[in-house]
This record gives structure tokens, C-alpha cells and sequence, in this order.
């Protein structure tokens, strides 16, 4: 990472270099955080996010997913033994 002048870090060209080839040849776009106004907008060849903008997309995503119309089960339930079942796996 590498410090802006505008106090928001950036991946380095290596860093993006070696993502690039990580996921096979792929086109790879630097995203920035920064703490300031709640926006999300192109800076040159990098694309800027608000830590706000950011927190709230992912917590607009968590709501969508708890909605029960989206059927998405958060955690493994294992069903349960069958009486037979219950003392072979102590």
C-alpha cells in the first residue's frame, strides 16, 4: 500500500501486479478506502469508497440476506438422530 497525498492508501503497482496473476490474467481495479464523505466515485485508474458508503453496503447486503423471501440459511443444521442412531457417536 501505498500513502496519497489526499491521506488515502492505494495498492502499489506491484501489488496489483501480482493479484492480476493470482486470478489468472483477470483485470484488476485498485479500490481505495478512505474516511470522508459518503461516496463512492472514479480517481483516475482507482476507484475511491468511502468507509460509510462501504459499511453500509455490506449491512444493506446482511438485511437482504436475513430476509425470509431469500431462503439463505446462515448456519449448518445437521439433522437430528434417529433414536438407533444416538449412542454410536459419543
Amino acid at each position: 500500500m501505498r500513502r496519497r497525498a489526499d491521506d488515502r492508501d492505494e495498492p502499489s503497482d506491484a501489488h496489483i501486479a501480482y493479484v492480476g496473476r493470482f486470478l489468472g490474467g483477470l483485470p484488476v481495479t485498485r479500490l481505495a478506502f478512505f474516511d470522508g464523505l459518503h461516496t463512492l466515485r472514479r480517481n483516475g485508474d482507482t476507484l475511491d469508497i468511502s468507509m460509510r458508503y462501504a459499511g453500509l453496503w455490506i449491512q444493506r447486503r446482511i438485511d437482504w440476506m436475513l430476509e425470509p423471501e431469500q431462503k439463505i440459511r446462515l448456519t449448518r443444521v445437521e439433522p437430528p438422530l434417529a433414536k438407533s442412531e444416538r449412542g454410536k457417536y459419543g
